[in-house]
């Protein structure tokens, strides 16, 4: 006998995969897009994407019922922000790397990185980060909201569904089909 989980899906599916293929592409250039961070001393606009990684690591997965979007959860942070953070002085010199930061001298001019400026640099973003934690971007917050509009035309999509199965529908409800009607299987 066939279940209400036995109904094909296949119209929503693919519409549902078509909407996580599209949020990808959006998640991938919100994170390419230069933001304008305000902090205590200083307001920055850089790209999210500055250290390389966030693009790289989103991508869609199937799940049992549907579709994922993932990524590091350095993206969901830097969204969400934090009160505090820990984060490897490896990983902040290689970021330090990437960014690029620049530093200036007291005069105002730009002075070389040298590898210990990028360590001590790096040792001061980890403190930091464990005392402020991250600043709340809502990047993937705005997204996700903005996107519910590409979400009409889905009924459509599960009205088919139903109408294709239909009989399933009415069978895992307990009914059986007799003649052109449906009656309730009073023998279950």
């Amino acid at each position: 006998m066939a279940t209400i989980k036995d109904i094909q899906t296949k119209n929503t599916m693919l519409f549902l995969s078509n909407y996580t293929d599209k949020l990808v592409i959006d998640t991938k250039e919100e994170i390419l897009k230069r933001r304008k961070r305000e902090y205590a001393t200083r307001t920055v606009t850089t790209q999210i994407n500055a250290s390389g990684s966030g693009v790289s690591s989103i991508s869609k997965t199937t799940t049992e019922d549907g579709f994922d979007v993932v990524g590091n959860s350095y993206l969901e942070d830097v969204d969400e922000g934090t009160k505090s953070t820990k984060a490897t002085l490896t990983d902040l010199v290689r970021w330090v790397k990437q960014k690029p930061v620049k530093f200036k001298n007291p005069r105002g001019s730009f002075e070389k990185i040298t590898p210990k400026r990028q360590l001590a640099l790096a040792r001061l973003i980890q403190k930091s980060l464990i005392f402020n934690g991250i600043k709340r971007t809502a990047f993937l917050t705005d997204l996700v909201e903005n996107s519910y509009e590409k979400l009409n035309g889905i009924e459509e999509a599960v009205a088919d569904d139903v109408v294709d199965s239909i009989e399933d529908i009415l069978t895992a409800s307990g009914l059986v089909k007799k003649g052109e009607k449906y009656v309730l299987d009073t023998k279950r």
